[in-house]
This record gives structure tokens, C-alpha cells and sequence, in this order.
């Protein structure tokens, strides 16, 4: 019996199936991050600058 805390049917993680995942979901934090931004920015920012579609307020 091993010492690890793992049942025997677990394999170790694969360094290369570990960085696709780390990749996968840092892509799809940045894809749900990006509105978020863009929706608190511009609650923050004057009439004037939403119409020109700036994410960040100039004033």
C-alpha cells in the first residue's frame, strides 16, 4: 500500500492535462471577467463616455 492520499484506481495528475486545464479555465475567467468590467466601468462613468463606448471613464 502506498502512502498517498489517493484511492489506487487514481492515476497522478499528467503535467500536460494539468497546464490544459490551468489555460482552459484562466481563458474562461477572462471571458466572463471582461463584461463584468465593463458593466461596473461604465455604472461609473458619465452618460457622454458610455455613448463613445470606452470601456475605461477618461474624466
Amino acid at each position: 500500500m502506498t502512502s498517498s492520499h489517493r484511492p489506487a484506481w487514481v492515476e497522478p495528475p499528467n503535467r500536460v492535462v494539468t497546464t490544459i486545464k490551468g489555460v482552459l479555465i484562466g481563458s474562461i475567467l477572462l471571458v466572463m471577467i471582461y463584461p463584468l468590467a465593463y458593466v461596473i466601468l461604465n455604472s461609473f462613468a458619465s452618460p457622454d463616455a458610455t455613448t463613445t463606448a470606452g470601456l475605461i471613464p477618461s474624466e
